[in-house]
């Protein structure tokens, strides 16, 4: 079944629970590169490598227990990356956190790691407490392509306009129906989701990073927009052209997807 790369958290309305003595919920900011993961989400049917079952894999190994519960602000897809990806951790281990963390990161591979760790009351939750999502998309534009971002970065080899992606971008904000911008396979309750910003810059070392903040995302959004935006730079769209997409509400009218690897989850707003 396909993952939803971003979460549409108004499908659940998250309820405090009754304290349970003796659990600890370890709220932690985890950093990461997909490349080799299939996904946040753990995967039994086959088994793959995901960034849910190293961390639990990891933390067995430093408590000899399994946690009560791990729960992320987003489940990235396949390819995605994470900067900033907060969790977290139900457990009746007594292990300090300091213990935690540095647990945690021998055991982890060199992909992942954990970048913060605190506990916090029960009824936080990393999911459904958080008020909004942050991410960017990295596209390397320039003739060559680079060793260094084939994993990190889409390759866009011509050149981009980036003012007129910029202009197309505006017309993204504020509360829309996205339907034009989202899976088939999206399963959120519905297509209406509002991008609070979202921004576009060029480095001196030719990435163009797409920044996007929203309460907020369906699946394959950012990469549905990043695609649709790449379109609009090499001239085959206008940004008058995204008005129209809106309108639409038809995904087969907006651009292809981008590749997972451009994209990174950067904060969690609580």
């Amino acid at each position: 079944m396909p993952q939803s790369t971003q979460d549409n958290t108004q499908e659940t309305r998250f309820k405090p629970r009754q304290i349970i003595d003796g659990l600890r919920r370890i709220k932690m900011v985890v950093e990461y590169d997909g490349a080799a993961f299939h996904g946040w989400q753990i995967q039994t049917d086959p088994p793959v490598p995901t960034i849910e079952a190293a961390i639990l894999e990891a933390f067995e190994q430093i408590t000899a227990t399994k946690p009560e519960d791990l729960v992320a602000a987003g489940r990235t897809d396949r390819g995605v990356h994470a900067t900033h990806m907060t969790c977290h951790l139900d457990t009746f281990a007594p292990i300090a956190l300091n213990k935690i963390q540095t647990g945690l990161n021998r055991f982890l591979p060199d992909t992942i790691a954990v970048r913060e760790v605190e506990e916090v009351d029960q009824n936080f939750h990393a999911r459904y407490s958080c008020v909004g999502r942050k991410y960017t998309y990295k596209i390397l534009n320039r003739r060559n392509r680079s060793p260094l971002y084939h994993a990190r970065a889409e390759h866009v080899p011509h050149a981009l306009d980036l003012a007129e992606m910029q202009r197309a971008a505006k017309v993204l904000e504020g509360e829309h129906d996205l339907s034009s911008f989202r899976s088939a396979e999206c399963q959120g309750k519905g297509p209406v989701t509002t991008l609070k910003s979202i921004e576009l810059e060029k480095t001196a070392d030719d990435i163009i990073n797409i920044y996007l903040e929203g309460v907020t995302f369906l699946h394959n959004m950012v990469r549905i927009i990043t695609g649709t935006l790449i379109e609009v730079g090499s001239g085959k769209r206008t940004a008058e052209d995204i008005q129209a997409l809106l309108e639409a509400r038809d995904r087969t009218k907006a651009g292809k997807t981008a590749n997972p690897n451009g994209l990174y989850f950067t904060e969690a707003l609580y």
